[in-house]
């Protein structure tokens, strides 16, 4: 009932948009002009302003057949980099850029299921539920767009995010994070003449590092280090060094206690680093800022969008995957403002990489997958 070739040059023409995150203007105007005949309402948000882009988000409305509950259907309309100029190749039944660039299968082949989807369902006047679409921006920049979209705009209380890999496949729960930043303020000196007389913001923070509980803290935790910057001549004892760590836990207690432990280790050695100058008493000092990022969210057996993905699926003759994913999605975002939303297959591979590719036949399914929820 997809129409494979429409579906395929749908893709193709997504992906020769040049979309790098910040930058979506044109697809999401080509994505205005797809919905106008399948919608009975488009809007734009104003999200562009806080995310620092050239777009807004986009909402529509699609009216439904069926006396149901309206499913929310979402996927995101920019890409990582190197994204300008994109050459898709078609070998078989595969799909993949010509190995300078990224494909955008990430996640643009999420957007040209549910574009195909649609046209589908009108095409063959075949009733089903209301639909909401929601195309985000900036979710490769830490899932800002979703972060700044208008929720008022909103109606649907369950949905699915097309930004997943094996079709069949339902990531329904995922990690909160937050970012951490830390400065270590020492007390600077000369190294050579007197550096007794300094305190070593770099020998501080080392400290303080050595004591932390990083990487795979429990099963439900992670924190890591990824930038710590001093940047001095080495006739100086340094005076600043610059941190940026994260922490992620499926449990929100246990990331508020890692926090801690990270702001109170910091604190703690920098408090004991001291020395006596002019008659004074002179301590380090560490600053943390934690910025929250999202909340964590794991869906449940008994909610009904994660009866519709298994339903769903076993019709088609799928035997469904329920899994826990360790990375964040839009869909912390939405379930955070009390939307169900769970994350679904298209069959993209290797993605952020120039090797990244996407299965023709694996996409048709995910069409075909979306088509059975909406209808069910």
């Amino acid at each position: 009932m997809i129409n494979e070739k429409r579906l395929v040059d749908e893709f193709l023409n997504l992906v020769k948009i040049d979309s790098e995150s910040k930058n979506e203007a044109k697809v999401a105007a080509n994505l205005k002009e797809q919905l106008t005949p399948l919608a009975s309402k488009i809007v734009f948000d104003n999200a562009a302003k806080a995310v620092g882009g050239n777009c807004n988000n986009l909402v529509a409305h699609v009216p439904g057949t069926l006396n149901k509950d309206m499913i929310m259907v979402c996927a995101h309309m920019d890409t990582v980099k190197p994204g300008i100029g994109i050459k898709p190749q078609i070998e078989g039944d595969i799909i993949k850029s010509d190995g300078t660039t990224i494909l955008g299968s990430d996640d643009k082949s999420g957007i040209a299921v549910i574009i195909e989807t649609l046209r589908t369902l009108k095409e063959k006047k075949i009733p089903h539920r209301p639909v909401e679409v929601v195309f985000t921006v900036s979710e490769e920049e830490g899932l800002v767009g979703a972060r700044n979209l208008d929720y008022s705009l909103l109606q649907a209380k369950m949905g699915f995010c097309l930004d997943d890999h094996a079709v069949g496949d339902f990531t329904i729960g995922a990690p909160a994070k937050s970012s951490i930043e830390i400065k270590v303020h020492g007390l600077e000196s000369h190294a050579g003449v007197e550096p007794e007389k300094g305190i070593s913001a770099i020998v501080v923070a080392s400290k303080a590092v050595a004591q932390l509980k990083l990487g795979k803290v429990s099963p439900n935790t992670t924190a890591n280090i990824g930038r710590m910057v001093a940047d001095f001549a080495t006739n100086i004892v340094p005076n600043l060094v610059e941190i940026k760590a994260e922490a992620r836990s499926l449990d929100n207690k246990e990331l508020e206690d890692q926090i801690e432990h990270i702001k109170t280790t910091f604190e703690k050695v920098a408090a004991s680093s001291v020395i006596e100058k002019d008659g004074k008493r002179i301590t380090a000092r560490a600053e943390v800022k934690v910025t929250p990022s999202y909340a964590a969210f794991v869906l449940k057996k008994e909610d009904t969008i994660y009866q519709l993905a298994e339903q769903a699926s076993k019709s088609l003759g799928y035997t469904p995957k329920f899994t826990v994913g360790l990375g964040g999605t839009d869909a912390n975002h939405f379930n955070q403002h009390g939307i169900n939303v769970i994350m679904m297959g298209t069959g993209m591979e290797s993605v952020h990489t120039k090797s990244e590719h996407i299965s023709i036949s694996q996409m048709v399914k995910s069409a075909e997958l979306l088509l059975k929820i909406l209808t069910m």
